[in-house]
């Protein structure tokens, strides 16, 4: 059924051919019929209603006829019907063995039928089953003006080649037809050539390496005939471009079902029917719970009813909805990623809508890092979609792939947005002007990014310190175009100006002078260059977002080398960690103070007999009560702080996942070195004190001496904590505790060794089983084998004797030699371990002042921090000159940094520089391959249009020859 140019219906009915005998070399042959129902036509019922309307014998109607010749008329069969409506054609395409031939009639009068052209296919075209036939329109034009003008009726001759006589009309009008396989051929109506030929099978083996087994059952032209639709049986909707200058190549929409419809607007697809059998509905329903991660309520996407044996599905592609379209999308890891590129680039609404808005707020980026989609992620943030967004649960897909343990995902986000940035800086000049992937998105997203960062911290993303450094940094913006970002401030070379403010644009308000400082004469500091820069993490500094307890618990060398880290701690630092400290500093020198004081002062009274009022007669006596009591107060004072500590620690962590074993692990956490040391000075000091009330005189005379010695190794160790705070120091301290960390094995081992010559030399001397014995043997061992002293053998032992002299020979091989030059070898390498990022030192021991400001800052359960909260921060940076950032990186590489640093560095640096050369000589083979593929196209259509050609001339030929034989025959 279709339309006509006036609006009249027309029904037409073609089959198999029935040849009418006659004398002439060609037979004319019906094979259809053609009924003109009128505007309103009455094929409205059941199928018997129908054709009683069409037995009506008032109804106009004509046969549809061909002239063959004799020999082609058994098996002639009509395959495909196609209506040209706006000009009242219908062309119609005619099988017979394996050659195919396709008419086209005008029906723009009623009852009449006229041949308007006829046309051979030289391509294999096995089975005709598919038409699609287009005229270029090039405006509105009137009924009237749409019929075509009357023209001769066309001769007839053996092989159907162009002939007749043409219409005035000399626009292009396209014929494209399809059989069984997987051919299309594009005709030229005009010229009678073949213009284009496309294969779907050889456009999947290109691209995939497979192939599948498909035949097209529709045709579409676009309006202005640039484009062809074609939809296949496996679902598949094929777009080829039909312009000569267009380079676009084929692309392949994938749909579920069967194609049967195809509506085009413009050169685009605007809808799309489909018909699903049973076995296709319930993979719909599989693939549907699959891709949405089996939860239950997503299954209330599921289309259709799983009893019906088939459906229709109409697929809209101009505003489509995802959750419809969700099952037909190419998502699975083994499917090619060009299939949904096509399937987005037609359809790029579906980009940023969202699955079940009310329960879940998906966007399609959101579930491809759920299922660990990593191709279709990466391909979906090159076409604008952010990681960025939230959900209703306020997670971002970043978060969503690390909630479902798909930690490859997440790294692949977080280096797809390094790489965007990277690529803005690099391609544009002025970065206020370019677009910034993390600076553009709303500040509940930066907001949400804070936590991000954390939780990508605990899980230990690798991609994260460039994504930091690169991504979460840039130019703040200006409010007012007039605003020009200062270049040169106040300050010395690399000295770092910080501040925090509630947005991350620049203003000239007074709250941001003070982060560009002026020249003055009293601050004798002259104007250099400066960066100025804004880190696009809101309210990284508040203490609900827990970015300090991250960085300790990690304590990941790539983040702490990092200079969003050094930013950080440096503005908690100067924010209430350098006050605490200074504090903290001031009183532990007063207790040490006091501790010494009060040694001292019961040295003195250690022979007078115990009387507390005696004691206050005199000077040394008061100074010994007084200081007793203070250092009474001072240890109750450090118990608190101790056990409010401990709670806060198993607190923080109770919070962070609940449950004993997080407890345990907290509770494990909090015994640090310092904390060790806290606690030990604290029992040794707290039991001296409490022996001084019973035995003063054995505590400072007697036997309680050796505990005071201790006690005040241990009091005074404490102090190098306190070195963690300067630059100068805080790296030294960090090699001093890594280098007893990493000798810990090798002291296990030298006690092994020792306590072998021990047992040795304890059976050669025939010692008793006393602990002075064993003691004296000890003496005997530690100083000839550690120290290489000779000492006096036990008494009562010979140390001359020939096992005696072996033994002390291999000892000192051993221990000596060995064990000695392997320990320098291990404290060589860990100092230029800490030396080679000697930065990183600093930033832990600085990072381990921090967090213990905010454990005290949160254990005074402060109510305000010392600074905005969900605030951006500032960073204003002095430089040598204008180029600083590049001078100092060349600084920084040629700065020692210990020899393995150095050649992991070079390595990179080659890697870098080989994978950028592969990847320009692979951009440069695909550019090539593309104009490869496109010239053997053209090849190949100009090769079928001269043959097509020279078939032409041929057949012309023989027919003239015909011609002029047939008189003389006659005659």
């Amino acid at each position: 059924r279709g339309s006509l140019s006036d609006g009249d219906a027309v029904f037409v009915a073609g089959g198999k051919g029935n040849a009418h005998p006659s004398s002439a070399p060609e037979t004319e042959v019906w094979i259809g019929q053609v009924w003109w129902l009128g505007p309103n036509p009455p094929l409205r019922e059941s199928d018997e209603a129908s054709k009683a309307a069409l037995q009506d014998k008032s109804l106009k109607c004509a046969r549809l006829s061909c002239s063959l010749a004799s020999s082609e008329v058994v098996g002639i069969e009509v395959g495909a019907l196609a209506f040209l409506r706006h000009r009242s054609w219908l062309a119609g395409g005619l099988q017979h063995g394996n050659s195919s031939l396709a008419l086209i009639w005008d029906l723009s009068e009623p009852g009449s039928i006229k041949l308007l052209r006829e046309l051979n296919f030289y391509l294999d075209l096995s089975g005709l089953n598919c038409m699609a036939l287009a005229q270029e329109r090039l405006g509105p034009e009137s009924p009237s003006q749409s019929r075509p003008r009357p023209s001769p009726r066309p001769r007839a001759n053996s092989k159907g080649q162009l002939k007749g006589v043409r219409s005035a009309d000399e626009r292009v009008t396209m014929l494209a037809c399809s059989g069984k396989g997987s051919r299309i051929v594009v005709h030229d109506i005009r010229l009678g050539l073949a213009n284009f030929s496309f294969d779907i099978r050889s456009y999947e083996e290109k691209q995939t390496g497979t192939s599948r087994h498909a035949t097209i059952t529709v045709l579409r032209f676009s309006e202005n005939l640039k484009l062809l639709a074609a939809g296949d049986t496996g679902g598949c909707v094929h777009l080829f471009s039909l312009s000569k200058t267009s380079r676009r190549p084929q692309r392949k929409l994938c749909l579920q079902g069967r194609v049967c419809s195809l509506f085009l607007k413009d050169e685009h697809l605007d809808r799309a029917v489909c018909i699903r059998d049973a076995d296709e509905i319930v993979r719909s329903k599989s693939r549907m719970q699959a891709a949405l991660v089996n939860r239950p309520k997503m299954s209330v996407l599921a289309a259709g009813d799983s009893t019906a044996k088939q459906e229709f599905v109409v697929y809209d592609l101009s505003s489509p909805s995802l959750e419809f379209l969700l099952p037909a999308l190419q998502l699975e890891a083994y499917q090619e990623k060009n299939d949904l590129r096509t399937q987005l680039e037609l359809m790029p609404t579906l980009v940023h809508q969202r699955l079940l808005l009310q329960e879940y707020g998906w966007s399609l980026l959101h579930l491809c890092a759920a299922c660990g989609l990593v191709q279709a992620a990466k391909l979906l943030v090159r076409m604008s979609a952010s990681p960025l967004v939230l959900d209703t649960s306020g997670l971002n897909a970043i978060d969503v792939a690390l909630e479902h343990r798909e930690f490859g995902m997440a790294e692949e986000l977080l280096l797809t947005l390094t790489e965007q940035v990277s690529g803005e800086q690099a391609h544009t000049s002025v970065r206020t002007k370019g677009k910034h992937p993390v600076a553009d998105v709303l500040p509940v997203q930066h907001t949400a990014l804070s936590h991000t960062v954390v939780r990508c911290l605990h899980y230990g993303v690798t991609s994260l310190p460039d994504f930091l450094d690169t991504a979460c940094c840039g130019v703040p913006r200006v409010d007012d175009e007039s605003v020009v970002l200062p270049v040169r401030a106040a300050l010395g070379d690399h000295e770092l100006n910080l501040q925090a403010y509630g947005a991350p644009i620049f203003r000239h308000v007074p709250e941001l002078q003070d982060l560009v400082p002026e020249f003055k004469v009293e601050r004798n500091t002259p104007e250099r260059p400066a960066e100025v820069r804004v880190w696009f993490l809101r309210g990284i500094l508040d203490h609900e977002v827990g970015l300090v307890p991250a960085l300790k618990e990690e304590g990941q060398d790539d983040i702490m080398r990092t200079k969003f880290a050094h930013v950080v701690l440096q503005y908690k630092w100067r924010g209430g960690a350098k006050n605490l400290f200074r504090r903290e500093l001031a009183i532990y020198l007063a207790y040490m103070s006091c501790f010494a004081g009060w040694c001292k002062a019961g040295r003195a009274r250690a022979e007078v007999a115990m009387d507390w009022q005696a004691d206050f007669r005199t000077f040394a006596g008061a100074f010994y009560q007084s200081s007793r009591v203070i250092l009474l107060i001072f240890s109750g004072f450090f118990v608190v702080d101790e056990v409010r500590q401990l709670w806060f620690e198993m607190k923080i962590n109770r919070i962070k996942s609940p449950g004993v074993m997080a407890i345990i692990t907290s509770a494990k956490g909090y015994f640090t070195t310092w904390n060790n040391l806290d606690l030990a000075r604290i029992c040794l000091v707290g039991y001296a004190i409490v022996w001084s009330f019973f035995d003063r005189e054995g505590v400072f005379l007697g036997e309680g001496r050796n505990l005071l010695a201790f006690t005040a190794l241990v009091v005074c160790s404490r102090l190098v904590s306190f070195l963690r705070a300067f630059s100068a120091t805080g790296h030294l301290v960090r090699t001093l505790i890594t280098i007893f960390w990493d000798i810990r094995i090798f002291f296990g081992l030298m006690a092994m060794i020792l306590a072998s010559f021990l047992f040795a030399f304890h059976l050669l001397f025939d010692q008793n089983l006393g602990a002075l014995a064993f003691f004296e043997t000890f003496w005997f061992v530690y100083q000839h084998g550690m120290i290489g002293e000779g000492a006096d053998a036990p008494e009562g032992a010979d140390g001359d004797t020939v096992s005696a002299r072996v033994l002390l020979f291999g000892m000192g091989l051993v221990l000596l030699v060995v064990m000695m030059n392997f320990l320098i070898a291990i404290m060589g390498d860990t100092y230029d371990k800490v030396q080679e990022s000697a930065q990183v030192a600093k930033n832990l021991m600085r990072l381990e002042l921090v967090y213990e400001a905010d454990i005290a800052a949160l254990a005074q359960a402060r109510s305000k921090d010392e600074f905005q909260p969900k605030a951006y921060v500032f960073t204003c940076e002095g430089m040598r000159n204008a180029h600083g950032s590049n001078e100092r990186a060349g600084q920084e590489q040629g700065m020692w940094e210990g020899r393995v640093k150095q050649v992991e560095k070079a390595v990179k640096r080659a890697s870098a520089k080989s994978s950028a050369a592969i990847t320009e000589h692979s951009m440069r083979m695909e550019a090539l391959e593309e104009k490869v593929l496109s010239l053997e196209s053209q090849l190949v259509h100009g090769q079928n249009r001269i043959h097509e050609a020279l078939e032409k001339l041929l057949e012309m030929q023989r027919h003239d020859h015909q011609e002029t034989d047939l008189p003389r025959q006659k005659s």
